[in-house]
């Protein structure tokens, strides 16, 4: 698929001059920000970029909250040729730091409404500089970059890694637009289009948030991340605001239907429900379309190396007795999708399971700074360059795809993709912890922890959550922690998960 634009603050140019006196950002408190005071914001920072000479393809670490100016600086790093690295305030200050070292970045942006957060930084880095614009204050910490590339990335989101460290997925401009530009017109996006932010920004599902709502002149509405957790508030600002068009998880939905006295409100306006990220029970798709019934849903498929690459728009009328689970349906249009077997040989008949590779002008670019990872990712079919998402699923009758479970230990839990290795590798840092092991049961949505301690006895369950919350962002927590006196083991020597399953639910 051909993409209309090479860039993504071509977006925001291009929109300011289309649509200039359209709102294009709603926050708290009334604030609003037309198209034309966006790009003017963000021609402000981009030359403040620009006078700082900083190699091109350098990395900016943000962590701030969203809203008009974050999103204006990424569009001023886009310009800049730089690369933006968003991280979720969600993340603890520890992670925060392993992400900065990962990416060598060479700026951290953080809201000047953080002076707390500011201390803290400069108590751990060298502050080279300190640029103050808008509410975004630029704290220069690499004076010499050591890593440079010559690639079009545009952003880096890190996501769980097998090691115990965050990995990034490097996103260039082409693979973002590739898919903005396809989503804006499947949706069929306009000026009249009100979209509601949920995801973060360093979740890819922000990426149409942002990008496919600026590139019609639909206005996206920012809420603070302590207001999405509050299903009553976001079930009355759909209502208020008039929100017609919203993207987020399952989680999030089952969440705002079970909490959010919906019955009180009218959302009669909502036209699109979009969906992704985990699975979604065919019980809690029936409940959504119950409420939002005159809304399309759309169940849409993709690690973050791929974003969406298939896509299944629900019809309007369903059977609601059937247990069939819904597909994650056929490719997008830059999309190419394959089955195969274990001998890598392609699957084409229905009903027979594979993993799903895929290819197409969306696919990430490497693994930031880990060579090896990105070779291993990708495989060579036909001679073009395949992503091995990990997902195993099945064609149905009418040829589309049926996602059924992973092929490895990455499992999704409200949204997020987690490494439950990472989260071991955390633990196992632990002064009074000698073994552990984490798993996941997808009937209760919880990850165990199980664990042998240096003292022998059972350790106290909140030290061990607080302890988590320095190194692991708040979704990656274990919901509960298991005392053993030994661990159960396989014929090879390594640790028996499924019998740690089997006794603990006995």
């Amino acid at each position: 698929m051909q993409t209309f634009h090479s860039f993504l603050h071509e977006l925001i140019e291009e929109s300011a001059l289309t649509f200039p006196n359209h709102i294009a950002i709603r926050e708290a408190a009334d604030k609003q920000t037309s198209f034309a005071q966006l790009a003017i914001l963000s021609q402000s920072i981009y030359e403040m970029l620009i006078q700082q000479a900083i190699p091109a393809q350098a990395r900016i670490v943000f962590y701030t909250e969203k809203s008009s100016e974050t999103i204006a600086a990424f569009l001023a790093c886009s310009k800049a040729n730089l690369i933006y690295v968003p991280v979720s305030l969600l993340n603890p200050v520890a992670r925060l730091q392993q992400i900065i070292q990962l990416a060598n970045a060479d700026y951290i942006c953080i809201d000047s409404s953080h002076i707390a957060l500011l201390e803290e930084l400069s108590s751990c880095y060298r502050i080279e500089s300190k640029i103050e614009i808008a509410s975004l204050i630029f704290l220069q910490i690499n004076k010499k970059n050591t890593i440079s590339t010559t690639k079009d990335i545009a952003f880096i989101l890190f996501t769980s890694g097998s090691t115990g460290l965050p990995k990034g997925v490097s996103i260039s401009h082409r693979a973002a637009l590739s898919f903005i530009e396809w989503s804006a017109t499947y949706f069929s996006l306009d000026t009249s289009n009100q979209v509601l932010s949920i995801a973060p920004f360093n979740f890819d599902l922000s990426v149409f948030d942002i990008y496919a709502s600026m590139m019609r002149g639909a206005c996206l509405h920012l809420l603070a991340e302590q207001e999405i957790k509050n299903p009553m508030l976001i079930a009355s600002y759909i209502d208020q605001a008039k929100i017609n068009t919203i993207y987020a998880t399952p989680t999030f939905y089952q969440t705002l239907v079970a909490y959010g006295k919906l019955h009180k409100y009218d959302f009669a306006q909502v036209k699109h429900i979009l969906f992704a990220g985990e699975v979604f029970p065919r019980e809690g798709i029936i409940q959504l379309k119950t409420i939002f019934h005159q809304a399309l849903l759309h169940n849409l498929y993709g690690p973050t190396e791929t974003n969406v690459c298939t896509y299944y728009t629900l019809p309007a009328h369903f059977d609601e007795q059937s247990k069939d689970a819904f597909p994650i349906g056929k490719a997008c249009t830059y999309a190419k999708c394959m089955l195969i077997d274990e001998n890598m040989q392609e699957i084409t008949s229905i009903q027979t399971p594979g993993e799903l590779i895929v290819a197409g002008t969306s696919l990430f670019t490497n693994y930031w700074g880990n060579e090896d990872k990105t070779k291993e990712a990708f495989i060579l079919m036909d001679d073009e360059k395949y992503y091995k998402t990990g997902d195993i699923a099945f064609y149905n009758e009418q040829h589309e795809l049926m996602y059924t479970h992973r092929k490895d230990e990455m499992v999704k839990k409200n949204g997020y993709r987690i490494e439950l290795e990472e989260i071991a590798a955390c633990l196992s840092r632990h002064e009074n912890i000698q073994q552990v092991a984490c798993v996941y049961l997808k009937q209760k949505n919880e990850i165990l922890c199980f664990y042998l301690s240096k003292t022998n006895e059972a350790l106290d369950i909140i030290s061990l959550k607080t302890f988590c919350t320095k190194y692991l962002p708040t979704y990656m927590i274990p919901d509960k922690f298991v005392y053993l006196n030994s661990f159960p083991t396989t014929v090879s020597g390594k640790t028996d998960k499924a019998q740690l399953v089997k006794n603990y639910e006995a």
